[in-house]
Formats: C-alpha cells, structure tokens, sequence
C-alpha cells in the first residue's frame, strides 16, 4: 500500500501515485486482525499528530456487518463513527476500501461469514461510516472488478485494484504490482499464485521458484488484487490534491476528487460476466453517482488542474 501511495521512481519497478508525500505506518493489526479498539486508537493516534489523511485497506473484525439490533455491533458501530467524526474535527480523512465479497452494500441480505440474514440497518465498518470516502475496485478495462463490494451507501469513488480476468499490456496477471518486503507474509505467498517478482536473486533462482530463499531477492514485488489495492490509489490522488490546493475537509476533498473523475454509467441489466467467481450484480444509479463507482473513476492529472 505504501508503494502504490508514495513509491519512488527507482527505473526498475513501480512507481508511487504521489512519490513525494510523507507517509507513517500505525499498527491496528492483531495477527491479522484488526479489532475496533485498536482501530479507533490509531485513528486518534493519527488524528493528534497532523495527518491529513488515512488509507484504511481493511475492515474491523470480529464482525463483517454490524447490525442496530445487535447491542454489542451497534456499539461498535457509534464507537468508530466517533472516531471517524473526531479525525474529521482534526482535519483528517480517512478513505477506505469495500471489501471483496461482490456483496451490494445497500441492500445487503446474508453476512458473508456466517451465512446469517441481515437487513440494511447493517453496516460494514469502516467504509460505511459517515465521513469515510469508501472506493470500489477497478478491473484493467476500467469495469468493476469482479470481487469488489458496491453500494450507494458505501461507495463514493472507484479506483484501479487489478483482477486477474483481465490482462493488460505487460502483465498478463491483470493484478496490481508493488513494493512488498521479501521477508513479509505477502511475498512468500505470492509463490502460490506465481505472484513473486523479484530483481536479481543472489542464490540464482527465479523469485518465483518456492525453493527460492525470499532474503536474497532484492527490489522486490508482488501481484496483487483487492479493494485493499484501490484505496491507497485514491488515497495518492488525495494527497496529490493536498499537497497542490492546501488543507481540505473531508467533504471538501471529495467534491475535488469528485470533480476530476471520469464519470462512469452503469452498465445495461445484470453484471456478471464471470459466473464461476461472481454472483450476479445490478448497478443502480445516475452516471455522476451509482452504486459501481460513486462519483466517478479517480484521475490525479484532472483533478489537479
């Protein structure tokens, strides 16, 4: 995530949406799993030490939906709205991914981890909370990709975060290349889906090899797929925006994100051109605002100018 927010031009691999930009790193993570305290910690952790902004490339366990009816989830529920309206009070915005269930937002029917019914008084948190600038996924021909959420209520913007169905020009894996530490968890199971990329491994193996040793393997990277993926390429075009225009309220930044957008209409009846890996989809709503891509499809140059 980092590097797909601020990488720098190095020749060799990618480079960052925003590469000059400063970033910090704040541990919400247990194991990987991010529970609400520590989330909402680390919102106020950067809330009172001047970020501008914050790329939330996850939701908070140990529930998908919060649901009202449910006092343990509804305060949950108040708990991150809090935070989210206390990071905004300190000029901080906070964007956040969909989630990849190909689940509508909206209109949701079943929580897709225990197979329970819910009803729309559920949210899925952050992405759903007031003040959050949620950001569906892009495929390589700029159609939704096909594991990402969508919804009105929780999508405001869509962004590239590659899908596997569709190759483009030079990675035939349609996914989303980046920076990814040789000795991390990501790297080591990139093996799985030949997702390793490596430059130059001292003991001579391809980095793809498993037998590889991951330490030896420099400049390394990984392919990718995910709302997680999406988020900090909006988040690069927002801090794009800031460092141009100066400090922006969260509703402030979206209209300027919103107004440099392409547009993108729904398309015609129900959406499922992969079958064996999604469940039907319908978009709903005006080419300014649907469900698929909220405002539009973000573009760093136009909303620069």
């Amino acid at each position: 995530m980092s590097g797909l927010i601020a990488g720098k031009q190095n020749g060799v691999g990618i480079v960052g949406v925003a590469p000059g930009v400063k970033l910090a790193a704040v541990k919400v993570t247990d194991d990987g799993l991010v529970f609400p305290e520590a989330f909402i910690c680390g919102l106020y952790w950067g809330a009172t030490h001047g970020f501008d902004l914050a790329n939330a490339s996850l939701i908070t366990d140990p529930y998908y939906y919060h649901c009202d009816s449910n006092p343990t989830q509804k305060a949950i529920k108040t708990a991150q709205q809090r935070a989210i309206t206390f990071a905004q009070s300190k000029g901080m915005t906070v964007l956040a991914a969909a989630s990849n269930e190909t689940e509508d937002l909206s209109h949701p029917e079943f929580d897709v981890w225990t197979g329970e019914p819910v009803t729309n008084n559920c949210k899925l948190l952050p992405v759903e909370l007031d003040g959050v600038i949620g950001v569906s996924a892009l495929a390589g021909d700029r159609k939704l990709a096909f594991y990402s959420n969508y919804g009105t209520d929780g999508v405001d913007l869509a962004a590239p975060g590659g899908d596997m169905h569709v190759p483009v020009p030079g990675n035939e894996s349609g996914q989303i290349v980046s920076t990814v530490p040789s000795y991390s968890l990501y790297y080591q199971l990139a093996s799985d889906w030949n997702g390793r990329v490596g430059i130059g491994c001292s003991d001579g193996l391809d980095p793809n090899d498993p037998n590889a040793d991951p330490s030896t393997c420099k400049e390394t990277y990984a392919l990718l797929q995910g709302t997680s993926e999406a988020v900090p390429h909006a988040t690069g075009v927002a801090a794009l925006a800031i460092s141009k225009f100066g400090k922006l309220s969260t509703a402030n930044l979206l209209a300027k994100l919103a107004a440099g957008a392409t547009d993108t209409a729904c398309p015609p009846g129900v959406y499922q051109p992969y079958p064996d890996d999604m469940p039907p989809a319908t978009c709903t709503g005006p080419v300014t605002n649907n469900a698929f891509y909220g405002k539009g499809q973000v573009d760093a140059l136009a909303t620069l100018k």
